[in-house]
């Protein structure tokens, strides 16, 4: 510890060391007694490396001079490099500050556990193991009850401050995987335990919230098989299940006299130690055992259900001593310790805290930091939407500054596109992880369909896939079946009708629906099915049930049919600005040409007199007069140019002039002429005026020759491109 000198004479601060006329002096007379190291001394020299550091000195001039300077290291052969990727003094002075909850991005906090005097006794006993509301850990024995890693030991007592070596400790709180799948849950004691793990069919309504996974105590009884070439025990009941750990004893008639489980093979049975069983039996009642507190050395395995990685599950742990122990009997050293093996990675001996979370711990958003929300945010593996398409209020852009690459290949037919069919895949209404044991093919994001039932809801997806073990939905099956199940792509996946007929007309097919509706199809999506034609697509959406495609089918009635979309990009940034009930697209049918006030169109369902007409073809105001037949309109005002085979236009109720953006226009040609052959200068635009300045690079002519001249100056004429250029102007003459 420093020594208080300051007192004394030429060491006073507050006239800066200067009464002894010499400051270094009186600096070295304070720095040497703080010396512990025997004939080692502090001097005013060893301060030198920390002179003229102040928190002021650095001004806004300084730091631009300094920015930019790069950073260096000094590689494993001592030679200073400069860091790649490079890094600036700027680069560690800017300091960008995201939070990380507390503790949510490391894991929980863990748990700590409530004292209870009294249990209800040896064990096996239904209902609760323990009374009352029991009594919070004070601070100072916290540190003793920390969980850590999983493991405890006791002296004698479970609780030093209390008077009986006797009673319970119970750890309530929340387990919350980092991983979706199976985990099992090992207890390893030479005392006794109870765990209770959330129940499967919990509804998150406070009642059925647990059920008893491992329960351990004195003694009980099972009914079980014994086969006496193996030793093994099986056909263990599902109630009995939770009572079996290797290392208790086990009675009765076909069992020889100190036989005890040896090894756990599956839930359902397990082997006893060798020559245990004396003969076959068949439902016969075995007595289990374990006493010995402090010395006989169980363990109890839990197999979860399949588990959704960080969705939150009860989890509450029980150590007790049975009721029947005396004080003294149970006044011994006992071990407790806690294993978790994960689905995908092991974690071998141990379980660690992180796993779990206090019943009061903060789960809101806002305690979660800035670092979990922005992870919440991202558009998921599987694909998404960004901002929204119900208001404009909430569009969103991305800005970016490299390309963006979409790489999409239109479904050709339903082989493409139909990626797994797995048979006989149980489904239950209390879990949306079904386990399959080949995921090849499966992909995040992928819908899923269930044939011959209805119980995977419309629109179910794949959340996520865990190799060969099972995948995530993110909807629950409706029932309680084994269903065949379908795997589609759901990259430009729209939607799946199950019934359709197919009719043949004179400028398609019509599509009828005679189970679903046309809801969400638009023209240009493509359809594929079982016998559909490839590269189907839809011509224009007639009705609610119907849709017109562009080629005959022989499929027969009742075909399902997936509708996919016909390119990678689709942009519906303008779908609440172009509501269908005011707006439609017309395609031409053919060249139209200018001045024509009769258009000849693909269809004009959806469209009536009195609409407005927009696009650059088309004079403001211009609207249609009559609607003459299912492919033909007349319009109030001749277009202003030609309009090419295939061309679209926006028709609407709306007078507002934008809605010409509702159907882009397919035609380049404006402000020329469309004709067959490429496009003609409008006789309504016959000149080129182009505002401003135009800067040229370079401009190249190419090789010309003189066939006639021109008698006059280059004045004379009135044609002439006059090019500006640095050091003066240029004439070209034009014909």
């Amino acid at each position: 510890m420093a020594q208080k000198l300051y007192k004394r004479n030429g060491l006073r601060r507050d006239r800066n060391l200067s009464d002894l006329g010499n400051s270094t002096e009186s600096l070295n007379n304070l720095l040497n007694p703080l010396a512990d190291i025997q004939d080692a001394t502090f001097i005013s020299e060893d301060l030198n490396c920390i002179r003229g550091i102040s928190n002021i000195s650095l001004t806004n001039e300084n730091y631009r001079e300094i920015s930019n300077l790069t950073i260096e290291e000094t590689d494993e052969l001592g030679i200073n490099r400069v860091v790649r990727p490079v890094q600036t003094i700027k680069n560690r002075v800017d300091i960008i500050q995201i939070t990380a909850g507390d503790p949510r991005l490391n894991g929980g906090p863990g748990l700590f556990p409530k004292y209870y005097s009294s249990v209800n006794g040896d064990g096996y006993t239904d209902g609760n193991l323990v009374v009352g509301s029991g009594e919070e850990l004070e601070p100072e024995e916290k540190n003793s009850f920390e969980w850590l890693a999983g493991d405890f030991e006791f002296g004698g007592k479970i609780r030093d401050k209390e008077v009986s070596n006797k009673g319970a400790l119970v750890w309530e709180g929340f387990f919350i995987p980092t991983e979706s799948g199976i985990h099992v849950i090992s207890i390893t004691t030479d005392g006794y335990a109870r765990l209770e793990f959330q129940n499967i069919s919990y509804t998150g309504v406070g009642i059925n919230t647990y059920s008893t996974v491992i329960k351990t105590g004195i003694t009980t009884t099972i009914t079980a098989d014994g086969n006496e070439n193996t030793d093994v025990i099986n056909n263990i009941s599902n109630s009995d299940q939770i009572l079996v750990g290797t290392g208790m004893t086990v009675s009765g008639l076909n069992i020889n006299a100190g036989s005890s489980i040896d090894i756990r093979n599956s839930s359902t049975s397990f082997s006893i130690n060798s020559e245990g069983i004396s003969s076959d039996f068949s439902s016969q009642t075995l007595t289990l055992f374990k006493d010995q507190l402090g010395i006989l050395e169980t363990n109890h395995k839990y197999v979860t259900y399949p588990l959704i990685e960080y969705e939150k599950y009860y989890f509450k742990l029980t150590y007790f001593i049975p009721d029947s122990y005396t004080e003294s009997e149970s006044d011994v050293s006992q071990k407790f310790g806690l294993y978790l093996d994960r689905p995908n990675n092991s974690l071998g001996n141990s379980f660690p805290y992180t796993f779990l979370y206090p019943l009061d711990y903060d789960f809101t958003p806002s305690a979660g930091g800035s670092f979990d929300s922005f992870t919440k945010q991202n558009v998921p593996k599987g694909g998404g939407s960004i901002g929204s398409t119900e208001t404009s209020s909430n569009y969103v852009s991305i800005n970016t500054d490299s390309k963006i690459e979409i790489d999409y290949d239109p479904p050709s037919s339903i082989s493409v596109v139909k990626n797994k069919t797995i048979s006989n895949v149980g489904l239950s209404t209390n879990l949306n992880l079904l386990e399959i044991n080949n995921t090849d093919s499966i992909e995040v994001g992928n819908y899923v369909f269930s044939i011959g039932g209805s119980e995977i809801p419309d629109g179910t997806r794949v959340a996520s896939v865990i190799n060969n073990v099972g995948v995530e939905l993110d909807n629950f099956p409706t029932a309680n079946v084994n269903r065949t199940l379908e795997f589609f792509d759901h990259r430009g996946f729209v939607k799946k009708v199950t019934g359709s007929i197919f009719e043949t007309v004179s400028d398609g097919t019509i599509l009828t629906a005679t189970s679903g509706d046309t809801d969400k199809l638009k023209t240009g999506m493509l359809v594929v099915g079982d016998g559909v034609t490839q590269y189907t697509g839809i011509i224009t959406a007639s009705s609610n049930t119907q849709v017109k495609v562009n080629q005959a089918q022989t499929v027969g009635a009742g075909t399902t049919l997936y509708f996919y979309q016909s390119k990678g990009l689709i942009n519906e940034s303008l779908t609440a600005f172009c509501p269908i009930t005011e707006t439609r697209c017309l395609i031409t049918s053919g060249i139209q040409a200018s001045g024509s006030t009769q258009l000849s169109v693909v269809s004009t369902i959806g469209v009536g007199p009195g609409a407005y007409v927009y696009g650059s073809q088309f004079a403001d105001g211009t609207t249609i007069n009559t609607v003459d037949d299912d492919t033909t309109i007349t319009i109030s005002n001749a277009t202003i140019n030609a309009l090419g085979d295939g061309a679209n236009f926006t028709v609407s109720s709306s007078t507002e002039e934008q809605k010409t953006l509702c159907c882009p226009p397919t035609d380049t040609s404006p402000p020329f002429d469309a004709t067959p052959e490429g496009i003609d200068t409008s006789s309504s635009f016959p000149s080129l005026s182009l505002p401003g300045e135009i800067s040229f690079e370079k401009l190249s002519i190419g090789v010309s020759t003189v066939t006639s001249t021109y008698s006059g100056s280059g004045n004379d004429s009135g044609c002439r491109l006059i090019i500006g250029t640095p050091i003066g102007n240029y004439d070209i003459l034009c014909a």
